[in-house]
């Protein structure tokens, strides 16, 4: 009698853990089989300007500059973005994000620092906050935050002039334009 009682909860167990590894492996084989039905993420269309630019003229940088995306991939959430550059190294973005039916999601302000170093511009953000007081945003900072070291990096202009640039960065495929705001 002592040793049936003994051996049932332990068949028992050993039944459960079965159970749940084998519930396991299925459940991690309708991911992968989920997963491998999306598909492939959309393209980017490639940008098809030149690079016009030489050494870039530091000069031309200062002020604000309104930035949208010159080859968005479809269906890409866009985002009213502003960056300030200052005469003495000094950058600050500004992002309002807007979902598909126009809803706010939120504002962030990334401070960084700007340079040129020949035919290059190299961006270092350094901090990003939340600032428009939604809570949903104010959690979503913690994903921000980590796409920062996205916002830094190095910068190849492939047109300047005084009120409008266009930029391809580094390691990216995105490119993006800035009109002068002021």
């Amino acid at each position: 009698m002592h040793t049936k009682t003994l051996v049932q909860p332990l068949q028992t167990s050993v039944s459960r853990k079965f159970r749940l590894r084998h519930l396991s492996l299925i459940l991690l084989a309708a991911v992968f089989a989920i997963c491998a039905s999306c598909g492939s993420p959309p393209k980017r269309p490639a940008y098809t300007g030149g690079d016009n630019v030489g050494a870039v003229d530091a000069s031309i940088l200062p002020g604000s500059w309104r930035q949208t995306v010159v080859n968005p991939v479809e269906g890409e959430p866009s985002a009213n973005v502003v960056i300030s550059f200052s005469a003495d190294g000094q950058a600050k973005v500004v992002s309002k994000g807007q979902a598909q039916d126009g809803y706010q999601v939120g504002t962030f302000e990334g401070t960084g620092t700007w340079k040129v170093e020949g035919d290059r511009v190299i961006l270092d953000m350094q901090d990003m906050k939340e600032t428009s007081g939604n809570q949903i945003a104010g959690l979503a900072l913690i994903l921000v935050k980590g796409m920062m070291k996205k916002s830094s990096g190095t910068a190849n202009p492939l047109e300047m002039s005084p009120n409008m640039m266009i930029w391809a960065y580094e390691g990216e495929d995105g490119v993006v334009r800035f009109d002068r705001i002021n």
